[in-house]
């Protein structure tokens, strides 16, 4: 896949950069929950210059309960590309709140479907809480909240917080709610 495509297909999950992330999932075969309606689906939130965000995606479920949100929006270095979620539910979260793993998905548009997710393919988590109208996302900045969360075992490459371990992540993702994170985006589902 050209170089250009691919970094604007992981726009939306590098807009505030430092991303907690693994090599491959951390969840393995873990059974995800499926929290969220399928349908269309409107991101709101504010691009890394602070100016109002505004995407369109088109929210799927494949057979092992897996979502897929698809970029419908009309820009052609967008549309098409995606991200394949998993939620899972932890201990210690807040009440509607869950896991997430995200997967970048791309040429979603093409006949043969979206190009397949490789075991070892980067992996991004953080947290989101089910709302009346849909969902809030709540993306960990490495650099930010990392340092007094979980600094063992995570290597910070690139202002990227690269996880080893499940117990590590939800140690830290459970720290991380306790700080009452503001969302990052909104997503308003049918």
């Amino acid at each position: 896949m050209n170089a250009r495509y691919r970094a604007l297909a992981l726009l939306p999950l590098l807009l505030l950069g430092g991303c907690w992330q693994s090599k491959g999932s951390l969840y393995g075969n873990a059974k995800p929950v499926t929290p969220f309606a399928l349908g269309a689906v409107t991101e709101t939130g504010k691009d890394d210059l602070g100016k109002p965000l505004i995407q369109h995606f088109a929210l799927g479920r494949t057979a092992n309960g897996a979502y897929r949100m698809i970029n419908t929006g009309t820009d052609k270095d967008d549309a098409g590309h995606g991200f394949l979620l998993r939620f899972f539910p932890l201990s210690g979260l807040p009440a509607d709140t869950y896991v997430y793993e995200a997967a970048a998905l791309d040429h979603c548009d093409t006949k043969r479907g979206c190009d397949p997710v490789k075991p070892s393919d980067d992996r991004w988590y953080g947290l989101a809480r089910a709302t009346a109208t849909g969902a809030e996302e709540m993306r960990p900045e490495c650099t930010k909240d990392i340092l007094a969360l979980a600094p063992a075992r995570i290597k910070d490459t690139g202002g990227d917080c690269n996880f080893t371990d499940r117990a590590t992540l939800e140690k830290a993702l459970i720290a991380f709610a306790r700080t009452n994170p503001p969302a990052n985006y909104s997503y308003r589902l049918p």
